[in-house]
C-alpha cells in the first residue's frame, strides 16, 4: 500500500521530532526530556482513545489477544514516563 504525500510528510515530520528528542536525550538536555514526556502522554492518550472505540473484528478472541500484546508495551511506556518525571536532576 502506497501512502499519500500528505501522510508521508506527516510521518517524516514525526520521525524528525523523535530523532531530535533522541539526540537531546542522549545529550541529557531538559527540553528533550519535556518533549519525550509530551510524546509519551500523547501516545498514551491515543491508545486510550483507540481502545475506547474498537473496530468490529470477525474473530472474538482478537480483542483479548491485542490487549495482552499491547498492555506490556503500555506498562513500559508508563515506567519510562515515571522515570523521566522523577529524575529531573539528571538533565541540565
Amino acid at each position: 500500500m502506497i501512502i499519500g504525500l500528505d501522510r508521508g510528510l506527516i510521518l517524516l515530520g514525526l520521525s524528525l521530532v523523535m530523532l531530535t528528542a533522541a539526540y537531546g536525550l542522549w545529550r541529557q538536555q531538559a527540553w528533550a526530556r519535556l518533549l519525550t514526556i509530551g510524546l509519551l502522554l500523547v501516545g498514551m492518550f491515543a491508545f486510550g482513545v483507540g481502545m475506547a472505540a474498537p473496530e468490529q473484528s470477525h474473530i472474538p478472541v482478537a480483542d483479548i489477544i491485542s490487549l495482552l500484546t499491547v498492555c506490556p508495551l503500555l506498562a513500559l511506556q508508563g515506567a519510562l514516563l515515571y522515570w523521566l518525571v522523577s529524575h529531573d536532576n539528571a538533565f541540565c
